[in-house]
């Protein structure tokens, strides 16, 4: 399994593309990479924008965990996981955030649409390995 650090983008040309820690540039700007034995992966070129897409998603993840939905270090769907119906939860709120797409609000309000349902889709990815005893 890789560990996933964060690098300074301008030192991928060194030693034949391998992109290594930062060594004093100090230029702010960073990208993520998976390190593998010692050795960082090549930067991945990406034609949609993933790289700052999964970190977005990540802010906005960890801003769950500031808002209304985190109360007393607990979220709803902690009890909804443990009580058995985490499966029928989560998908049931992907089908509801996708359908509601667009429909409703701005276009803002429907980026955060999407951004729940890679929320809810994450989460099920967890019951799912939870379940089948991958975690």
């Amino acid at each position: 399994m890789g560990k996933i650090v964060k690098v300074c983008i301008h030192c991928k040309d060194k030693d034949d593309g391998w992109i290594w820690e930062p060594d004093g540039y100090g230029c702010g700007q960073w990208t993520l990479c998976v390190c593998y034995e010692d050795k960082m992966s090549k930067k991945i070129d990406y034609k949609f924008n993933e790289g700052k897409l999964i970190e977005e998603f990540k802010k906005y993840i960890d801003s769950t965990y500031d808002s209304h939905y985190s109360k007393n270090k607990f979220q709803a769907t902690e009890f909804i996981i443990d009580g058995g119906h985490g499966t029928g939860f989560c998908i049931g709120n992907v089908l509801k955030y996708g359908q509601r797409y667009g429909k409703k609000g701005t276009k803002v309000d429907a980026r955060k649409d999407l951004m729940k349902v890679l929320h809810y889709a994450l989460i099920q990815l967890h019951v799912h390995d939870k379940e089948q005893g991958a975690l």
